[in-house]
């Protein structure tokens, strides 16, 4: 996943486990967080429910059964690039709703 997103031109940040993923999204500002849900630690189901309702949160993982409604979306194993790049432009159009104080829609499904 890195490597596709760092190709779209995307500075990436990448977590070991879901307390270090956790801990770095109250410190940095991210556009759009990519969670595991199968993370070791506190799973992805379990730090999406610690974040902010404003962050904007895929789930990214070939388990998409029973989703947490706080993810914002999906994003399919293996990652394509067609499927990062829909999931920069459901970030970007989140962020710009949100701005806008209007209240966010939840977005469609990202990947295949």
């Amino acid at each position: 996943m890195t490597e596709v997103f760092t190709l779209l031109g995307c500075l990436v940040s990448v977590a070991e486990d879901g307390a270090q993923a956790l801990s770095t999204s109250f410190v940095a500002d991210f556009d759009l967080i990519c969670l595991d849900r199968h993370m070791p630690g506190l799973s992805g189901d379990e730090v999406v429910g610690c974040l902010p309702a404003e962050q904007f949160v895929l789930a990214w993982s070939t388990d998409l059964s029973d989703l947490p409604q706080r993810f914002n979306g999906t994003l399919a194993k293996p990652i394509s690039l067609a499927s990062a790049q829909v999931a920069i432009a459901c970030a970007q159009a989140w962020r710009a709703r949100t701005q806008h104080g209007k209240r966010p829609a939840r977005p469609r499904a990202v990947g295949e």
